[in-house]
């Protein structure tokens, strides 16, 4: 579906970095949307630790299935009060819709040098790990098509892939025939994202798929 390529312009690995002595940091925002999930946050970091979010849920009370709630997607600013001193600044932009930073206020008369990060790329771990949420069939089959697509030209990495929700369930316990190394299943009675069933199942569905695969 065409959902499944919305993710493409999401601000997701976009930062700001900054070295400033100003005691506060004003940022006006606005989003538009790039995934199947509408909740998002501007993080803001200081010398490595956070010290806040610009996001659109936290004034909410999140129900269990706080993936599939719609978020306001309206413009919305705050003010960060940052430490005394000189101070490396980071703004981590939502990877799950497209952030546009309209506004960006210093104190008036403080200093600011631009930042360039390290690296150019920064990759967590040594393997691919993809979820998506899949409202229909057809998204779960482009999960998997796209998965068995990157195993075959592009990557020996280990690769992790699902579909979340009950369109995805059954991503989690087949997407090892597409190329998917692992997956997530629930343990005591607690799922950690939509469409998880228990471990214990899964267990017994992925043994007889292994004797049918490889009598």
């Amino acid at each position: 579906s065409m959902d499944f390529y919305r993710k493409t312009p999401a601000t997701a690995g976009v930062k700001l970095l900054m070295r400033t002595n100003s005691s506060f940091l004003r940022m006006e925002v606005a989003l538009a949307r790039a995934s199947s999930r509408s909740y998002n946050s501007f993080d803001v970091h200081v010398n490595g630790k956070p010290v806040g979010y610009l996001d659109n849920f936290s004034a909410m009370e999140l129900p269990e299935a706080y993936s599939v709630v719609e978020y306001p997607e309206t413009e919305t600013e705050k003010t960060f009060d940052l430490v005394p001193g000189e101070k490396e600044v980071t703004v981590y932009f939502p990877w799950s819709a497209i952030g546009i930073l309209k506004t960006l206020e210093l104190e008036e008369g403080s200093s600011l040098q631009a930042l360039r990060p390290a690296k150019k790329l920064l990759a967590f771990g040594d393997s691919i790990t993809q979820g998506y949420d899949a409202h229909s069939p057809e998204d779960a089959l482009a999960v998997m098509s796209a998965t068995a697509k990157m195993r075959h030209y592009h990557s020996a990495r280990p690769m992790l892939t699902m579909a979340m929700g009950r369109a995805g369930v059954l991503t989690r316990i087949t997407g090892e025939g597409f190329g998917s190394d692992m997956t997530f299943a629930s343990v005591g009675g607690k799922a950690s994202a939509p469409g998880q069933i228990p471990a214990e199942d899964c267990l017994r569905v992925l043994e007889t798929l292994h004797k049918a695969m490889n009598p």
